[in-house]
């Protein structure tokens, strides 16, 4: 053909229509195609459809595993869902926990401060009445130093001696008795 087409180029061969071939050439075609096209059609059409029903098959198989998966996934989605709704509720529930502990913690401390206020204002009582008897004893003990002295200043200037000792003695006989008491 290659020769063919160098030796009508020497020549200068013209085709009779600019875009059309001979009749012949397009009889030769013509048969020369529906050969081939019947050829493939025998041979390669069984080769071909088999090829597409495989990718058909293929591509179901991965559709249904992509569906499985996602079955999967939206199962799995729905456990961890609930899961942490479990945990949220779990949570929940720990906090009120803590709360009803806090609260019996605190009541327990407010007990104990109760029971330790109550404690310090006995103490407070007790001690304010011994120092209120301490300070009537030094108020007392101070105003009968006192009286001694004045009476022992008129004394002085009125009784005796032996009247002073006597009188000396039975304060002193009466200083015993009190504090034996």
């Amino acid at each position: 053909m290659i020769a063919g087409a160098l030796l009508a180029a020497e020549e200068g061969f013209e085709a009779p229509h600019k875009f059309l071939p001979e009749t012949y050439e397009l009889l030769f075609g013509f048969i020369g195609f529906a050969v081939i096209l019947t050829a493939l059609i025998v041979f390669a059409g069984p080769v071909i459809k088999k090829a597409l029903a495989a990718r058909t098959q293929k591509i179901q198989d991965e559709l249904d595993r992509s569906a499985a998966a996602k079955a999967s996934a939206e199962a799995e989605a729905a456990r961890v869902k609930a899961d942490l709704a479990g945990a949220e509720a779990e949570a929940a529930g720990i906090v009120a926990d803590a709360r009803r502990e806090a609260e019996q913690v605190k009541a327990s401390q407010l007990a104990l401060i109760d029971v330790e206020l109550a404690d310090l204002r006995e103490k407070a009582a007790g001690e304010l009445v011994a120092m209120r008897a301490r300070s009537l004893s030094e108020v007392q003990g101070s105003i009968a130093l006192r009286s001694i002295e004045a009476a022992e200043l008129i004394v002085r200037r009125n009784l005796d001696q032996e009247t002073q000792y006597a009188l000396v003695e039975r304060y002193i006989d009466q200083v015993g008795r009190m504090q034996g008491v």
